[in-house]
């Protein structure tokens, strides 16, 4: 049980750096294709960019990516897929 923790540890960290260096990326490539709206939970009219799932779908294929690169079997290829 414990060889499996490692691989899961790893596997988040590339999850985490992975939208956490995509994000600012991404939020400027939408700012140039003015996707910004205004948020409306606050009273101020900050502007949120949207959408922002492809930084975390790529966050979840390296995560997926890490531990193929530990396990090698084809369900997290499926996964993936």
């Amino acid at each position: 049980m414990i060889e499996l923790i490692i691989p899961a540890v790893i596997s988040c960290i590339v999850a985490f750096f992975t939208v956490y260096l995509t994000t600012p990326y991404l939020i400027k490539f939408l700012q140039k294709r003015n996707l910004a709206v205004p948020d409306v939970n606050k009273k101020d009219r900050i502007m949120v960019v949207r959408p922002g799932g492809p930084s975390i779908i790529a966050g979840i294929i390296a995560s997926e990516l890490a531990l193929y690169g530990f396990f090698q079997i084809n369900e997290i290829l499926a996964i993936i897929i």
